[in-house]
């Protein structure tokens, strides 16, 4: 948060938004995927996640982003359309997954283009990543969470 002299607060940083997104997002039912089989270009970081609903059913979860160092300009363009290929992984639902950007709390349906199966089984998937987290997603995974 930016705040005044007598620290009343003036604005929220951008990243706060991004912070709000990943707590309503993630919870206790969230666990990590250690062995997720993803591969990535040289420079970004993916993870993934299995969380249960309250019906028992499992979603997946597959977060990316670029390691960059900071600062960025304000001029550049951080974001690159990246192919990652996770052998270990499968979407557990029939809808395509949705792209979530939690800067801006955003959810988008990915065009099939974009998902597929990798090359000996697994998920395949091309997003564009910024220097911030970004994630696909089940749609389940975000039914009860987003704003």
């Amino acid at each position: 948060m930016f705040t005044n002299g007598d620290q009343s607060v003036k604005g929220k940083k951008i990243a706060f938004g991004a912070f709000q997104n990943v707590t309503a997002l993630f919870d206790e039912r969230t666990t990590a995927v250690a062995d997720h089989g993803c591969t990535v270009p040289a420079g970004y970081v993916a993870h993934a996640w299995l969380q249960k609903d309250r019906s028992g059913r499992e979603h997946t979860v597959l977060g990316v982003w670029k390691m960059t160092p900071l600062p960025v300009a304000d001029t550049a363009e951080p974001r690159a359309v990246v192919s990652i290929s996770c052998s270990r992984l499968a979407w557990r639902e029939p809808q395509r997954p949705l792209y979530i950007d939690l800067m801006d709390g955003r959810a988008y349906r990915m065009p099939a283009a974009a998902v597929g199966a990798a090359a000996g089984g697994g998920v395949k998937v091309e997003v564009p990543v910024a220097d911030w987290p970004v994630l696909v997603a089940d749609p389940g995974f975000v039914a009860r969470s987003l704003r």
